[in-house]
């Protein structure tokens, strides 16, 4: 967490030095660039802002110990994270079989908030929005061991543990979705009727504890990638502004000469 804490103050950083250099301003913070966000659709701010207070919500759940509220409310998180990725890798997430499938022949302002949670997660999987290099091998391992101890005490298939415990060692960001998404999904009741179980609180308690911990790795990790990828906007929308400027300071000399 502090590691990826630092690297998006870092990113933050070069920001307003590449900035500062572009225009020749001493802009000391982030909190100074509104005018960063006419670069930025209003949708994009409303998911945005829809994101802190669902972050807000997921906090408070896990402050209180209600796991599985939490849950629930940070899959929305990640959700609005997911569309907020889709729109700043537009171009990318077009070229995948995914949302060709899902698109068909629709225009992508269109297709853009009709996808879901699911169709999200594999776009991030096929585009490795999470690298495996971005989930620290000690936390891979930890949670690896925490599923297994968790899956052996309730009970679960000796070849299905072994496999989850796998999947979380050597494809942690796939991994991490999965679990994720399947906790959320057991916020419908026809789910419990269809597995045709007996409903205890204690294990499933447990399983949603581990699921905010999942959650809050997954926030952080696209949290990293989007202010990468809102540098990288920003970035080129300093270049194309700046070759604007000198076209109109050669169009300027040569009326002048």
């Amino acid at each position: 967490m502090d590691d990826k804490m630092s690297h998006m103050t870092e990113l933050q950083q070069q920001i307003l030095q590449q900035l500062n250099n572009a225009f020749g301003v001493n802009i000391k913070g982030l909190d100074e660039l509104a005018g960063l966000k006419k670069l930025l659709p209003e949708e994009f701010l409303k998911l945005q802002d829809l994101c802190l207070f669902l972050e807000g919500e997921f906090l408070k759940c896990d402050k209180a110990k209600a796991y599985f509220s939490g849950c629930i409310s940070g899959a929305a998180m990640i959700e609005a994270f997911l569309l907020m990725l889709c729109w700043l890798n537009k171009d990318q997430v077009i070229a995948t079989a995914v949302y060709k499938k899902h698109a068909k022949t629709r225009q992508f302002d269109v297709v853009w908030g009709s996808l879901s949670l699911e169709l999200l997660i594999e776009i991030a999987e096929t585009l490795k929005w999470i690298p495996s290099d971005l989930v620290k091998a000690e936390l891979s391992t930890a949670i690896a061991l925490s599923y297994e101890e968790i899956a052996i005490s309730k009970g679960l298939e000796t070849e299905a543990i072994a496999e989850g415990k796998q999947a979380l060692l050597l494809h942690p960001a796939t991994a991490l979705f999965g679990l994720m998404r399947d906790l959320r999904n057991c916020l419908h009741a026809g789910r419990w009727i269809r597995q045709n179980k007996a409903f205890n609180p204690d294990p499933f308690d447990e399983w949603s504890h581990l699921g905010v911990i999942l959650t809050a790795e997954i926030r952080d990790c696209l949290i990293i990638k989007m202010t990468r990828d809102i540098q990288a906007k920003f970035m080129k929308a300093v270049a194309e502004l700046e070759g604007s400027i000198a076209k109109l300071q050669a169009a300027l000399a040569k009326t002048a000469s």
